[in-house]
Formats: structure tokens, sequence, C-alpha cells
């Protein structure tokens, strides 16, 4: 499992999860899930790098 945190967000990515979602978390409650167009993120910058591509950084 992957995360990236931003402010008070938290982006995480499960390498087992068959949809490629990206979980927005704030506070530890789920917020959204945004489909990642890239399968198979290898490290958090990958993660980072995702989420300033689909430009969904809060």
């Amino acid at each position: 499992m992957l995360s990236y945190k931003h402010n008070e967000y938290e982006y995480i990515y499960d390498e087992n999860n068959e949809d490629n979602l990206i979980e927005i978390r704030k506070d530890d409650v789920l917020v959204n899930n945004v489909q990642s167009p890239i399968s198979n993120l290898e490290d958090a910058k990958a993660l980072q790098n995702t989420v300033l591509m689909l430009g969904i950084e809060q």
C-alpha cells in the first residue's frame, strides 16, 4: 500500500486493488475514490505524480 499526504488530505493506493483506485481521505475518513489511469504504481513518488497529473490534489 502506498500513501502520499498533502495538507490535511491523504492519498492511498493499494496495489492489490483491481480497479486501480486512489482513495482520498481527510482525518482518516474516506472523502472520494479516483481511478488511476496508471496501474501498478511503484512508489509514493509515482503516486504523488499521478495525483498531480489528475489534478485532484486538495
